[in-house]
């Protein structure tokens, strides 16, 4: 696998003789595939709703403890099925665009090791977003403190500080998002799931 550059990146399409008919297969995939998924979506919504009365956005109907209760568990039960058909979705159609770059094989859609291998990186980006929510939470508390005890002599400043803790927040992690952002591509060049690996991808370019 050649290393990646801005410029050949630009003339990806010149250095291939042009994307042939794999952008629009892919395309047309893809919005079946979306419209299919939301329109599942809003329907197993729309009916879970209609069962308990509501029939229009923003329209309350009166519940026992027992109709609220059983509403959450329908509610819990679709998104059981609508999370992992959307994860599932999304990596059938990353896979196909990454075998496409990455092996130069043409257009399929397919559900199998290269698509497992997907999600497996989506479960590590699962993971990594939990760690650093618990991060981001312990740190925002010890920062919470000292904001606190400044703006307690000078109150002017507690906004500008919480406003740089933010800043310095998101743009962290999008550096970590950057960072590891190839891990799909490299875990399919590889044939294994692969996460940290695939910081070497960016090194020295981000």
């Amino acid at each position: 696998m050649e290393k990646f550059s801005f410029s050949s990146a630009l003339m990806h399409f010149q250095n291939t003789k042009g994307p042939g008919s794999f952008v629009w297969k892919w395309l047309l995939t893809a919005f079946i595939a979306m419209t299919l998924l939301f329109g599942g979506s809003m329907f197993m919504t729309f009916d879970m709703m209609a069962g308990f009365g509501i029939t229009a956005p923003g329209q309350t109907v009166p519940v026992t403890n027992e109709e609220a209760f059983a509403f959450i568990g329908r509610m819990f039960g679709t998104m059981a099925i609508l999370v992992p058909l959307t994860v599932v979705v999304m990596a059938v159609l990353e896979a196909s665009a990454l075998r496409r770059y990455i092996r130069n094989e043409a257009f399929s859609i397919r559900f199998g090791k290269d698509e497992l291998r997907v999600i497996g990186v989506y479960l590590w980006w699962a993971l990594m977003v939990l760690v650093a929510m618990i991060i981001m939470m312990i740190v925002g508390l010890i920062i919470g403190v000292f904001v606190m005890i400044i703006a307690a002599g000078l109150p002017m400043a507690a906004p500008f500080l919480a406003l740089i803790f933010n800043l310095a927040t998101y743009l962290g992690l999008l550096a970590l998002a950057v960072r590891f952002a190839p891990a799909s591509a490299v875990t399919i060049r590889d044939n294994k799931v692969t996460f940290f690996e695939a910081e070497a991808a960016t090194k020295g370019r981000f």
